[in-house]
């Protein structure tokens, strides 16, 4: 009896340590099975965030993208060529003008020539134009960008003449040798080289297109020969060939400034008109007085001011009386 108790005692022992192993087997995979878990939940989370970088980045390089167009950079570097473009092609020492100039005028004409530039106009993704004021004190221009990602305020409202303006900056020039009533009301006229003409002539024709004209003599260098030029022939003009100007600019032209003396106007060769055409080659200020004489032919010249042979000043005045 006393032997099975022992057998007993010694069964029950087995079976509290089988016990305490499958215990201690299942806390092992319990915690294996725990840092499995913790270590995927990690991954996954590193995973995910750089997923999430990688999604920041591509953003930030968009808006890398994005600043690395300084747009006040571009809108100066555009201004400054509007300026350049109107110093060198309008006439603003006498009067004030407004102009806009469009951003395809300043490439067409090589006034921007850098290549990012040409690169985001040619893309479609930035559009402008500029307004200038300029006058004998001042010259001065603001600049309208368009972009994909950037406009200036009052881009759209700042124009001077909305649609109507692209045709004062067509490409298509208004040739002065055109017919003239056809260019009456026309905005823009391309300058022609008009020396070696008669500055009546051309004087007579720009006025016609709505310029003012100015004539003005210029000494000759020295050892040039007068006898080799006309009076009455341009030897220079302020605006050069092909510049634009506009209705209500001016031009000047400058003929030969000879010297010369009085001529006889009482031998009966000269009539009123061509003394007042002497007068206005030589730019005097001529007096016409007409007197009672019945011992004349009406409009015969009886007596000049200034004596034959005598030296002709500029400006000067001259008197002839002239029978009526």
């Amino acid at each position: 009896m006393k032997k099975n108790f022992k057998d007993f005692i010694k069964d029950k022992k087995v079976i509290l340590i089988s016990v305490i192993v499958i215990i201690l087997i299942t806390a092992i995979c319990l915690v294996v099975l725990f840092v499995n878990n913790k270590d995927n939940s990690t991954n996954s989370i590193e995973n995910q965030t750089e997923v999430n970088e990688e999604q920041n980045q591509d953003i930030n390089t968009n808006e890398d993208l994005t600043d690395d167009i300084d747009y006040n950079a571009l809108k100066n570097y555009i201004n400054e060529a509007s300026i350049m473009y109107v110093f060198d092609n309008y006439s603003f020492m006498e009067n004030s003008i407004i102009e806009e100039i469009s951003l395809p005028v300043l490439i067409d004409n090589n006034y921007i020539e850098d290549e990012t530039i040409l690169k985001l106009y040619n893309d479609g993704i930035c559009d402008a134009y500029s307004i200038v004021t300029a006058n004998a004190v001042e010259i001065d221009g603001d600049t309208y960008l368009k972009c994909e990602n950037y406009t200036t305020e009052g881009y759209g409202d700042n124009h001077l003449k909305n649609d109507s303006n692209d045709n004062s900056n067509s490409d298509i020039p208004i040739d002065s040798s055109n017919n003239q009533d056809s260019n009456e009301n026309s905005e823009i006229v391309m300058v022609e080289d008009y020396t070696g003409k008669n500055y009546r002539e051309i004087k007579s024709q720009l006025e016609s297109l709505g310029l003012l004209v100015m004539i003005e003599s210029r000494e000759l260098q020295n050892g040039e020969n007068p006898n080799n030029y006309n009076k009455e022939k341009i030897i220079d003009q302020s605006v050069p060939s092909g510049n634009r100007l506009s209705v209500g600019d001016s031009i000047t032209l400058y003929i030969p400034r000879i010297i010369t003396s009085y001529p006889n106007f009482c031998n009966g060769d000269y009539s009123v008109d061509k003394v007042q055409e002497f007068a206005d080659v030589n730019n005097l200020v001529l007096i016409i007085e007409y007197v009672e004489n019945s011992g004349y032919e009406a409009g015969a010249i009886l007596y000049q001011s200034r004596a034959e042979g005598s030296m002709v000043v500029e400006g000067a005045r001259l008197t002839i009386r002239v029978a009526k």
